[in-house]
């Protein structure tokens, strides 16, 4: 009886040793191959546009932020809704659009967790001007505050904001008018879309600002604005989206 009671609690205890091999072995498995054991998380909400419209389309999602390498894409339907099931970790949303480069919205994904988020990227509409024969993008947040035939003016200023009839509203404008010659001399030529255009810089009265004349010659249409933060960068994306009737 005795001799039958070990060979049970021998048999028992072998069997309570292999599990915990087979489970240490499990273990160092998955440490080994991460995949075994990484969860994921999702992420969903809405993309809007500036102009208050749902944002529809393809968008990109990054999580290398020094090469810009596309980790995965989604839809919106057609209220801008979205759902996606990714790993933990910071992704950055992106919007490629041609006009002015790519907007983007920085996100964070945690494990088995639902992640909402509300996105708004800038509306780009197409501003035409049949006298002076260009279009260019108009982004939302820039408005139009004088057109005739021979002068278009955008600012980042609304045309009622006190500060218009400053330095500080022309400091915030980009003006593109009818001209035969250059404003600025001694600008360097480059081609831009098949366009010869002299660009130039010099420094202005204000206080150091750095003044920019885009001037195509063959056209006879300057397009100047103050190049200095923070609608530097958004001005220039504007010119180069200029577009000529034929």
């Amino acid at each position: 009886m005795k001799k039958s009671s070990k060979i049970i609690i021998g048999t028992i205890g072998g069997i309570i040793l292999i599990g915990f091999v087979l489970g240490v072995f499990g273990f160092l498995r998955g440490l080994e191959n991460p995949q075994h054991i990484e969860t994921t998380g999702t992420l969903r909400g809405t993309i809007m546009l500036g102009n208050g419209e749902p944002a529809q389309g393809i968008f990109n999602v990054v999580n290398n932020f020094i090469t810009d390498e596309v980790y995965a894409q989604f839809g919106t339907d057609a209220n801008g809704y979205f759902e996606i099931a990714l790993p933990p970790g910071e992704y950055m949303i992106q919007r490629p659009n041609m006009r002015l480069g790519t907007q983007q919205h920085l996100v964070t994904v945690r494990s088995d967790e639902a992640t909402d988020v509300s996105i708004t990227f800038e509306h780009v509409g197409v501003y035409r001007n049949s006298s002076l024969g260009f279009s260019i993008s108009h982004p939302a947040s820039v408005y139009l505050v004088h057109e005739d035939d021979e002068l278009v003016q955008f600012s980042t200023l609304p045309l009622d904001d006190p500060k218009q009839q400053s330095s500080v509203g022309l400091l915030s404008s980009l003006t593109i008018r009818h001209q035969v010659a250059p404003l600025i001399e001694g600008g360097e030529e480059v081609m831009i879309e098949g366009e010869r255009v002299l660009v130039a810089t010099e420094i202005g009265a204000y206080g150091g600002e750095a003044h920019r004349e885009y001037f195509y010659p063959n056209r006879n249409l300057s397009v100047s604005y103050v190049a200095e933060p923070p609608q530097d960068t958004l001005f220039t994306k504007m010119v180069l989206s200029i577009r000529f009737e034929e």
